[in-house]
């Protein structure tokens, strides 16, 4: 099936290997990364040694957003190898509806909210009419958007009374007694340095890693994943419109083939009256597929960029796939001013599928029908 609305990126390496980075860097809140591969891959070094090993770290964390304030003005000071933190620094507002409640996140350096009308209207923010409300004359129904860039000095421009900072903080005073969960994690920072900091202004901290599972797939039917990547595009109108869907019938087995779909099984007997998958599944080979899941914290764009280098280190891999899911009840997507919306299904994931041996990628990134990316 395919998405309503996706952006495809198609590259080659390794010419257009900044591109893919710059594809998963991108990708700001993923809480959920899964490698699919043909199963040979688990004999290699780059499997034993490192794709299963690593792991991701963050805190769950209840605090006012008093509290989260006074712990970014803290963060602002520390120092690490690679520079400040801030610009590191990942933070989820959770157990917020994004279709009718105010969200806050933090991003590459810049803080986000998006606030009901009732909200914005008593804060005093300067902000603009969000992205998922165009088109909507409701006045009571409307979000506005106000970013705050963290990486110019949060005390910094408290102290040069900048109108959305001095606002936030008044409007954090008078919340002061609200709790909420935050979801906090740092690419730069090491996390007993985080935890140290963090303790001294939130009222509970507990630390979250990142769960490994590995799991056999057993034998499936596989398409021919080359033509994905040979295919032409093509000018015409007609072409063009044949190889989207064939590409997003690619997509489709990927995704099927990751949750371990029982009609990718040779033996598998379902009714076609049921469903006409494996029937209409335009089969090239048999194997065995194998799968890694990384979940239960933030992933670290670091992980998953070692993830994608380990496998494509291996020459023995004809095809392996990605998935990343994105966290969905967030106000922003990708990049540092992308809005992310949930008038449809609030989709947030990026779908890679990679050829080494052909040196060839393909890039899925599905998004909301409200969201700003492009």
């Amino acid at each position: 099936m395919k998405p309503s609305h996706c952006h495809l990126h198609i590259g080659t390496l390794p010419s257009d290997a900044s591109a893919l980075i710059d594809c998963i860097e991108q990708h700001n809140f993923i809480c959920k990364l899964t490698a699919l591969f043909p199963k040979q891959f688990t004999q290699s070094s780059e499997y034993k040694n490192g794709i299963n090993k690593e792991l991701c770290s963050g805190y769950l964390v209840q605090a006012s957003l008093n509290n989260i304030l006074q712990f970014l003005l803290a963060v602002e000071n520390l120092e690490t190898d690679d520079g400040p933190s801030i610009p590191y620094l990942k933070l989820v507002l959770l157990d917020r509806d994004i279709t009718h409640e105010d969200t806050l996140c933090l991003a590459k350096g810049q803080l986000h909210l998006r606030l009901t009308q009732p909200t914005y209207q008593s804060s005093g923010f300067e902000g603009k009419k969000s992205q998922v409300s165009q088109g909507n004359n409701v006045v009571h129904q409307q979000f506005h958007d106000i970013t705050i860039d963290l990486t110019k000095g949060l005390d910094k421009q408290l102290k040069q009374r900048d109108k959305n900072t001095s606002r936030l903080f008044w409007y954090a005073e008078n919340m002061k007694n609200v709790k909420d969960r935050y979801f906090i994690s740092c690419g730069n920072c090491d996390s007993s340095n985080l935890q140290r900091v963090l303790e001294q202004f939130v009222d509970s901290c507990t630390l979250k890693q990142s769960q490994v599972r590995s799991i056999d797939l057993g034998l499936c039917n596989i398409p021919d994943l080359d033509a994905a990547f040979v295919d032409p595009i093509g000018k015409s109108s007609i072409v063009k419109e044949n190889r989207m869907s064939s590409l997003a019938d690619t997509l489709e087995w990927i995704t099927y083939a990751s949750i371990g779909g029982q009609q990718l099984f040779p033996f598998d007997s379902t009714d076609d009256y049921i469903s006409s998958y494996k029937s209409l599944l335009e089969k090239k080979s048999e194997a065995k597929l194998f799968k890694v899941d990384f979940s239960g914290a933030l992933i670290d764009t670091e992980l998953t960029i070692t993830t994608l280098q380990n496998l494509l280190s291996s020459n023995e891999l004809p095809w392996f796939a990605l998935l990343m899911y994105g966290v969905r009840d967030c106000n922003t997507s990708y990049g540092e001013s992308t809005a992310h919306g949930f008038s449809e299904d609030g989709c947030n994931d990026t779908v890679l599928l990679v050829s080494p041996r052909l040196s060839k990628y393909i890039a899925w990134e599905i998004v909301d029908s409200s969201d700003s990316h492009h």
